[in-house]
């Protein structure tokens, strides 16, 4: 009866063969996969970004096409005047030992004005990059776009700029602050960040004009001598003299 039962099952022989089965081979190879394109993909937020990033440098090209030469001269002899006004209230006594020295309102209040004057005047004269040449060129080329504003930290910025591209062309990790992108609109964020910090520190300043401020100065330092001096804290020598330290723990 056993016998019966296996009989009605198939045979060994008749099951398909391993060699029926598709072999290995049969599956694409590897090679033969469709290869992942180095370009990004018109919907990728990469191609997106450019795609906006050449819109808005085109619509400025085209309000400067518009502009009189009247204009930019305008402009670029605010900036000028402006950057002026604050290399001379905030240089120090080097820069005019005969005036007296600028309040922190003052100084604030130019440096603000400075940073609108430059944003004003790059923002009125764009420009696009030379197609098929290094990086460290293409920002060589804005050095030439500003150079004449004089603005030192504006120049050195750009210098660095310079610095950064050159060492990723010869291979060298560079981990400073880089950004993709034209040039134009690369410094143009960058002045306008500037301008935003300015403007956040001149309502500081204005608010301690109306409401007062601890200013750490030289009289500052001489009224704390005095409170130390009075409560024997200070330090002093065999004469009495008071010792100057940085130390602000140190005491007899």
């Amino acid at each position: 009866m056993n016998q019966a039962k296996r009989s009605d099952h198939l045979k060994r022989g008749d099951q398909p063969k391993r060699s029926d089965h598709p072999k290995r081979s049969d599956h694409p190879k590897r090679g033969d996969q469709p290869k992942r394109s180095d370009q990004p993909a018109a919907d990728s937020p990469t191609s997106q970004c450019e795609l906006s990033a050449e819109a808005t440098l085109e619509r400025l090209l085209a309000k400067a096409r518009g502009r009189l030469p009247s204009e930019s001269e305008a402009l670029y002899d605010a900036a000028r005047e402006a950057i002026e006004e604050a290399r001379a209230l905030c240089g120090g006594a080097a820069s005019n030992p005969a005036s007296e020295p600028a309040s922190d309102l003052e100084r604030a209040r130019a440096q603000f004005e400075r940073w609108r004057a430059i944003h004003k005047y790059i923002h009125h004269h764009p420009y696009r990059d030379r197609k098929g040449i290094k990086r460290s060129e293409q920002w060589r080329d804005a050095l030439e776009e500003i150079r004449d504003l004089g603005d030192e930290e504006l120049i050195e910025w750009v210098c660095l700029q310079i610095e950064v591209a050159q060492n990723l062309e010869r291979g060298i990790q560079d981990m400073r602050p880089r950004k993709f992108g034209p040039t134009f609109l690369v410094m143009l964020e960058y002045v306008e960040n500037r301008k935003r910090k300015a403007l956040a520190v001149l309502h500081w300043a204005e608010a301690g004009e109306r409401e007062g401020v601890f200013v750490v100065n030289s009289d500052w330092h001489a009224r704390t001598h005095q409170i130390l001096r009075a409560h024997g804290l200070e330090e002093t020598d065999e004469d009495g003299n008071p010792v100057l330290t940085s130390d602000p723990m140190a005491r007899n």
